[in-house]
């Protein structure tokens, strides 16, 4: 299930600080946490970006179910920012939590924009290190690994906003993994039976790389990376390896700065409605490719 498309659908409101900033906070997440106690589900995901805490709320139905919950993470998370200011985007169609918001945080509205800011992080042939000594068995992708593959992208892509369900569209998922099989380069990492992560690639970017969050920090990420750059240098001729990342997602930018890849281009979008409207400051090249490609908004 994927919920929360266009920017109409959220509301931003401005979170009541309550102590002035200590310093200039660095970007990172704070909390991501998915809501699945109940019939309703949802995410809760808050980090820090230029200095300012950031705070999405989503859930798939209007509910009070969760705002015991919410009210912890939000609470927590504000103290744990050390921020200024605050922000706070909730889906319009969810009145009872926007209305509990209101009463226990005294948020107000505020105009700020749905929006996107991402960085290219390049690699040039030769001058990557690839790192493969891990143990994992490399397995290309098959269909007997697809509610595996969709359970480990719900768990480490909770950041992503809107969030996607990737179970509830199984068959929707069937048929594109088969295509990424078939036509580009899609493998499965696996280490004593049990799915580490895994890749695709589209020509000479990286589409997409998932890492168990229960297998984070092992070196795992690095070689699967590595695969993944391999191929597209073996497959495609390029000299350039690229993939797009949150440039609020901290600990994915230092991982990809870590193993040798470098900041290439930035761009900020913000979409209204279903137009894309971009930021004067991105790179040319940047904007070709998010034009191309359509990519959701976090």
């Amino acid at each position: 299930m994927q919920f929360g498309h266009a920017q109409e659908d959220y509301q931003a409101y401005n979170i009541p600080m309550p102590t002035r900033a200590r310093g200039t906070p660095a970007n990172r997440e704070l909390t991501a946490r998915l809501l699945l106690e109940n019939s309703a589900r949802g995410v809760f995901f808050s980090y820090i970006y230029n200095g300012m805490l950031r705070v999405y709320i989503t859930l798939d139905e209007d509910t009070d179910v969760y705002n015991d919950e919410i009210s912890v993470l939000l609470r927590n998370s504000i103290e744990a920012s050390g921020c200024g200011g605050g922000l706070l985007w909730v889906r319009k169609q969810t009145p009872k939590v926007i209305a509990f918001l209101e009463g226990e945080f005294r948020i107000t509205l505020s105009d700020e924009l749905f929006f996107y800011e991402a960085k290219k992080f390049s690699v040039r042939r030769g001058e990557f290190d690839f790192k493969y000594d891990s143990g994992l068995e490399i397995r290309p992708y098959e269909d007997g690994f697809l509610d595996e593959c969709l359970r480990l992208l719900d768990e480490s892509m909770v950041f992503c906003m809107p969030p996607s369900f990737h179970a509830d569209e199984r068959a929707h998922y069937l048929e594109q993994f088969r295509f990424y099989r078939d036509y580009l380069s899609f493998e499965t990492f696996w280490k004593d039976g049990v799915l580490v992560g895994f890749y695709w690639n589209n020509g000479n970017e990286v589409d997409l790389m998932a890492v168990s969050p229960r297998l984070q920090r092992r070196g795992y990420g690095s070689v699967i990376l590595s695969r993944a750059v391999e191929k597209i240098f073996e497959k495609t001729g390029s000299d350039e390896a690229w993939l797009i990342a949150s440039s609020f997602n901290a600990k994915a930018c230092g991982f990809y700065a870590g193993n040798g890849m470098a900041v290439t281009g930035e761009y900020r979008v913000a979409r209204i409605g279903d137009s894309i409207e971009a930021d004067l400051q991105m790179r040319a090249d940047i904007t070709k490719i998010y034009q191309q490609k359509h990519l959701t908004l976090p």
